[in-house]
């Protein structure tokens, strides 16, 4: 599908944007294990996890294991 892409990471691998995106960014987990800061909140997610950025908002999330995601932007 062209609109996602899924993404392996190693682990300790890390995404931090600190002026966001100006679109939703959904992330599905779909191996491994995430921890996402969200409004200065850590949560940890493991597959199955689900996240969304708001367009705006600070990102980051890193790969706590060797992990696989699936990610999408949209309006």
């Amino acid at each position: 599908n062209k609109f996602t892409k899924m993404v392996p990471s190693s682990a300790d691998s890390a995404v931090i944007r600190k002026k966001g995106r100006v679109d939703y960014h959904l992330v599905l987990v779909a191996k491994g294990k995430l921890e996402v800061m969200y409004h200065g909140e850590i949560f940890c997610l493991g597959k199955g996890g689900v996240f969304i950025y708001e367009p705006g908002d600070e990102h980051y999330y890193r790969a706590m294991t060797a992990s696989s995601t699936f990610w999408i932007h949209f309006a």
